[in-house]
């Protein structure tokens, strides 16, 4: 599918994980596969194309919500379901509230939590 998804523009390859003995036959085969087989630039299989759309989409309003003048415009540009996702982990939570310094920031912030 490297072919078929992007064109083969990039190719990704773990550094010295799992190649041991044959590491060259590994590699080898590896472009082999991703440069001679399948049909450039067709896109995801239908079976993925809606929501590799849908999720180019979001990313496409979180780009263009990140040249706000601040944080809080940035944050209030964004879905508030996306932004909620975000800050719903207990982690982040927990540092987030103990050294955030922006009290505008952390009354958006739980507004979307409420």
């Amino acid at each position: 599918m490297f072919n078929q998804i992007n064109n083969g523009n990039a190719l990704s390859l773990a550094f010295a994980k799992g190649y041991g003995w044959g590491a060259e036959l590994n590699v080898r085969y590896i472009f082999e596969k991703a440069f001679t087989t399948g049909e450039r630039g067709q896109g995801y299989p239908l079976e993925r194309a809606e929501p590799q759309q849908r999720n180019a989409g979001l990313l496409n309003d979180v780009k263009a919500a990140v040249v706000k003048e601040n944080y809080l415009d940035t944050l209030k540009a964004i879905e508030p379901e996306l932004v909620k996702t975000a800050v719903s982990g207990e982690r982040f939570q927990q540092c987030f509230f103990e050294n955030n310094q922006s009290p505008e920031i952390e009354a958006y912030i739980r507004s979307i939590l409420d």
